[in-house]
C-alpha cells in the first residue's frame, strides 16, 4: 500500500490591486504636489489688468490733487476774507475814534466793535418811535454835536443861535423823561441846572457836561418810558 503525497494548495495572488494602489498614491500626491505649488508660486498679472490698474491709481491721484488744491484756494479765499475783515474793523475803530473818543463810552458798549455800538445805539433809537418827532429830531440834533465835538458843555453862554437851539433841544429831552419840569429855555443858566439835577439823579458824574454815557442814559430813559 503505497503512501499518498499530499501537496498544499498555493493561492495565487494578482499584481493588480497593488498597481492600482500605487496608481492612486500617485494621482494623489500629484494633486498635493500642485496644489501646494500654486499657492506658494508668484501670482502673475497680464498686461491688461496691469493697465487697468494703473488708470485706476492714477483716477484717484488726480482726484486727490484736485480736492488739495480745490482745500487750498478756499483756504487762502478764507485768509484773504479775514485780512479784508479786519481791515474794515480797523478803518471802522480809526472812525470812530476820530468821531466819538472811545474813553467816553459807557460800559455796555466800550469793549463792543464800532459796528455792535451803532448796531446797540440803534436798537435803543428803535425803542422811542412812537415818541414825538419833534423830540427824535431833539435826540439826534444832540447826537450829532457829540459826536462832532465828543461833549456838549451846557456850562459855555448861549450866544450863537444854534447854541440857544441846541440848549432848548436839551431841555426839551429833558422833559421828555421827565427829568426837567420847567419852561423850555435857550439860556445857560436853566440848561446847566437841568442837566447837573439829572446828572446826580443819574448817579453821574455832575459837571453839566453831556457825554456819550449821559447820552446813553438819556436814550435808555426813553427806551424805559416807552415800555411803561
Amino acid at each position: 500500500m503505497g503512501l499518498k503525497t499530499t501537496t498544499p494548495n498555493r493561492k495565487t495572488t494578482s499584481p493588480w490591486p497593488i498597481a492600482i494602489a500605487l496608481a492612486i498614491a500617485v494621482f494623489i500626491m500629484q494633486g498635493l504636489i500642485t496644489i501646494v505649488w500654486s499657492s506658494t508660486r508668484p501670482q502673475t498679472i497680464s498686461v491688461q489688468d496691469y493697465n487697468d490698474l494703473e488708470t485706476s491709481l492714477t483716477s484717484q491721484l488726480d482726484a486727490q490733487k484736485s480736492a488739495l488744491a480745490a482745500a487750498t484756494r478756499e483756504r487762502q479765499s478764507a485768509q484773504l476774507h479775514n485780512k479784508r475783515l479786519e481791515a474794515d474793523n480797523l478803518k471802522l475803530k480809526r472812525e470812530a475814534s476820530r468821531l466819538l473818543r472811545i474813553e467816553q463810552l459807557p460800559t455796555q458798549v466800550r469793549d463792543a466793535t464800532p459796528s455792535q455800538c451803532i448796531r446797540r445805539i440803534q436798537d435803543l433809537c428803535d425803542g422811542v418811535q412812537n415818541v414825538n418827532p419833534e423830540n427824535i429830531g431833539a435826540l439826534l440834533a444832540v447826537l450829532v454835536e457829540i459826536q462832532k465835538n465828543g461833549v456838549i458843555n451846557t456850562a459855555q453862554d448861549a450866544k450863537s443861535s444854534a447854541r440857544q437851539t441846541l440848549y432848548r433841544q436839551i431841555q426839551t429831552l429833558l422833559k421828555e423823561i421827565d427829568a426837567y419840569g420847567g419852561p423850555i429855555r435857550s439860556d445857560k443858566t436853566s440848561t446847566l441846572a437841568a442837566v447837573k439835577a439829572y446828572q446826580a439823579k443819574s448817579k453821574l458824574k455832575v459837571d453839566g457836561k453831556i457825554g456819550i454815557q449821559t447820552f446813553m442814559t438819556m436814550v435808555k430813559a426813553f427806551q424805559e418810558k416807552r415800555l411803561r
